[in-house]
């Protein structure tokens, strides 16, 4: 790889959708423009398509258990592994449980609550109202978990994306959204993405470990 290509900043994908599926309904909101659009009937397979082509991030909760088996059902694959999503999917029960309850190296992974409560839990306050013109219940339902899930895509996941950081003259990744960084020892911390090391006291790490409002947690890759 060329010096060039690995210093290149990503163009990044803007477009954010959080998706939530039910009997009758695929329901997408746009976490940016707050857009929400309810798939209803013979229009799921739709919504389907428009959660599968996006090309930027799409958000659930409980997705890989439960929402990815209803769109594979919906688009006529047998399963999930068949589902040819063309961006990133963040399932914001396995990320939140993940940073809420750590799990020990070695164990599995704690899976947390219900949306509702993991929404109390990391947020606090009042569930959130649809808006006036989401009308239908069964819609107004849907939005509300599109939303939660969105909020808490914003809290826990959105600053924790791969980039590329030119500050330093050496590529950087941030760690992914859902993955905690395994202690091997010696505060040395290795990301089980991408298999790369960073130890305390490098660009801050210690402070920014569990997240930060204006920065990233970064790692050197070997060379």
């Amino acid at each position: 790889m060329s010096e060039s290509s690995r210093t290149s900043r990503r163009k990044p994908n803007t477009e954010v959708l959080a998706f939530d599926c039910g009997q009758d309904i695929v329901g997408i909101l746009d976490i940016k423009t707050g857009e929400y659009l309810p798939y209803r009937g013979g229009r799921m397979i739709e919504g389907a398509r428009r959660i599968l082509d996006c090309a930027g991030e799409v958000v659930s909760y409980n997705g890989i258990r439960y929402d990815l088996d209803e769109l594979a059902e919906i688009v006529g694959v047998e399963t999930t592994d068949n589902l040819a999503l063309n961006g990133e999917h963040r399932d914001m029960q396995v990320i939140a449980s993940a940073r809420c309850w750590p799990p020990d190296e070695g164990t599995e992974p704690i899976l947390g609550t219900g949306l509702v409560s993991m929404y109390e839990r990391c947020l606090g306050g009042d569930l959130p109202d649809p808006p006036s013109h989401v009308i239908d219940e069964y819609e107004r339902s849907n939005w509300r978990d599109c939303y939660m899930a969105g909020e808490l895509w914003k809290e826990l996941a959105a600053n924790w994306r791969h980039q590329i950081d030119m500050e330093c003259g050496k590529p950087q990744c941030a760690i992914r959204a859902g993955f905690n960084p395994i202690d091997i020892g010696n505060d040395i911390r290795r990301c089980p993405d991408c298999g790369t090391t960073i130890e305390p006291g490098d660009d801050g790490c210690d402070d920014l470990l569990f997240g930060d409002d204006e920065r990233d947690f970064v790692h050197v890759p070997p060379d």
